[in-house]
Order: structure tokens, then C-alpha cells, then sequence
């Protein structure tokens, strides 16, 4: 699909300092008329621009912060949120976990919760998931992106994962707000996080406090799509109130 290739191409070139047309040609197995229209797309974004002979990130974006980064900070926050998330998981459930540091604290307190079944394209969760027997992981596979140390759709069939029954899917976001819903700074992440939203029996956002009335670079769900929003404190009135409407359920 072109989405995909879109998607996949813009995280290459973000990745490094400048990409030649000849380079983006090889990796990605296309002419260089179809590379040509493909970066003509990505350069209205507004993250790359045309330079002599290639492509290069604009100086003014944002490189994804990395997994070990994120992962030492507010970790009270994230506990006290994957505490309340587990609460909801029973005795045979069938859950997928979502990339991030914040659904990863979830897992210890998934111990006493007897034959669950965890799908996740998360290298992290399934690290921590392999320390408690009663959890039986599914994981699916893909491109390893390092910095979200994730497997991400670009060599995995999003056919295969439809056919999974998912009770449960618990989602990260890296920013929340009622005009673009949760949104993801990683390209690579995004169908994967799109399809488990739509397949979902039920869908949970797991977010702190911080990452209210901000937005990364692609949306993947609306907040309609959510039937419970758990998070460390109380979120502004406005998406209370969104809430309350929408019979979306706000645990904090």
C-alpha cells in the first residue's frame, strides 16, 4: 500500500542525516519517478525537504524520543495508571498491550490473573511478560524500530492479526486531545494501532496526565473509539465533559 511505503520511507529519512533518490530507489524496490512523487507527497508534511541529489530531515523537526528515555520518566505516574488498567483484565482474557512505557507497567500486576493470552507487537513487553508463567504471548512480527522498540507493520500481514478475537486492547498514545484524538509520533506504529482500535471488543487509552491537549504526528483512533480513558490525575473539565457525552469511562 502506499500509506505504508509513505509511512515507512518518512521514518527512514528522519532517521538520518541526508538520503540520496538513488539510495530511497534501492531500499524501497521503486523507479525513481515513483520515488520522486513519493517524497513530493512526504515534503508537504512539512518534516523533510528537497535538497541536491536527495532528501533530508527540516532542522525544526522533532526526532522521536527514544525508548530508554521515556521509560525513566514519571514512573509513579505510569505505575498507579497500569494498576488500574489490570484491574480490568480476568481469568481468560484474550489482551492485546500496546508499545510504550506506560502500558508496560501493567504486566506485574497481571501475576495472579490466571491463563491470559498477550498479543503485542512490543519487544519490551514481551521481555517483561516472559517473567510470569501464567501469560501466554503472541507477538506479531514485523520491522524492528529501535527507537520505539517495536515491530511495525511494514513486513507483517495486517490480514493475519484481523483474525484474532482481542477482548481487551490496551493503547498508548503520545498525545491526547478531543480534536485529534490519541495520535502516535511513530509512522511505522501507526496501522497496527489503527487496525487493533477497529477490531477490538474494547479498547482502553492509557495516558498521563501530560499528554492531555497535545498532538503528535498522526492520529490512529478517535476518543469515541475508547470506552475507558485511565490516566494518573484528573484531566481538564473540557474532557470531562467530552467524556460524560461521548459515555466514555474516565478511571484516574
Amino acid at each position: 500500500m502506499k500509506f505504508t511505503r509513505l509511512s515507512s520511507m518518512e521514518e527512514y529519512i528522519l532517521s538520518r542525516d541526508f538520503v540520496s533518490l538513488d539510495e530511497l530507489c534501492s531500499v524501497f524496490g521503486k523507479s525513481k519517478s515513483t520515488v520522486r512523487r513519493d517524497v513530493s507527497d512526504l515534503v508537504s508534511n512539512g518534516l523533510i525537504e528537497k535538497v541536491y541529489g536527495g532528501v533530508k530531515a527540516v532542522k525544526h523537526s522533532r526526532k522521536l524520543v527514544s525508548f530508554s528515555e521515556r521509560i525513566i520518566k514519571m514512573p509513579d505516574e505510569k505505575l498507579v495508571i497500569g494498576k488500574l488498567a489490570a484491574e480490568y483484565v480476568e481469568d481468560g482474557d484474550i489482551i492485546f498491550i500496546d508499545s510504550g512505557t506506560t502500558t508496560l507497567n501493567m504486566i506485574p500486576f497481571l501475576a495472579n490473573v490466571g491463563n491470559i493470552t498477550v498479543l503485542t507487537n512490543s519487544m519490551y513487553v514481551i521481555n517483561r511478560c516472559m517473567e510470569y508463567p501464567n501469560l501466554k504471548i503472541i507477538s506479531f512480527g514485523g520491522l524492528l524500530n529501535l527507537e520505539t522498540a517495536s515491530f511495525t507493520a511494514d513486513y507483517c500481514s495486517l490480514d493475519h492479526i484481523k483474525r484474532f478475537n482481542i477482548r481487551k486492547a490496551f493503547m498508548a498514545a503520545t498525545g491526547v486531545s478531543i480534536e485529534n484524538g490519541a495520535t502516535n509520533a511513530s509512522p511505522g506504529e501507526m496501522n497496527i494501532k489503527n487496525l487493533i482500535t477497529k477490531i477490538s471488543d474494547t479498547c482502553f487509552l492509557l495516558v498521563d496526565a501530560t499528554k492531555f491537549d497535545r498532538s503528535a504526528l498522526l492520529t490512529y483512533a478517535d476518543l469515541p473509539d475508547f470506552r475507558y480513558v485511565i490516566t494518573d490525575r484528573k484531566p481538564p473539565d473540557t474532557y470531562i465533559s467530552f467524556f460524560a457525552e461521548h459515555n466514555i469511562i474516565c478511571r484516574f
